[in-house]
């Protein structure tokens, strides 16, 4: 018998797909710290980091 195994971030998907506000909440307190670190050690600053991460989650 074989079992499809979920993605772990399954659920991310479905919950933007649906607008899921908690989802949505959910997505931004987990990454958003982790991308603006990203961006803040490749040649930017807070401030443009958060400018991108704003553009991504709209």
């Amino acid at each position: 018998m074989s079992q499809t195994k979920i993605h772990p971030d399954q659920m991310y998907i479905e919950g933007l797909a649906a607008n899921d506000s908690a989802i949505i909440q959910t997505i931004y307190k987990k990454f958003v710290p982790k991308v603006v670190m990203f961006v803040m050690n490749n040649s930017g600053d807070k401030e443009h980091a958060q400018d991108i991460v704003q553009e991504v989650m709209i």
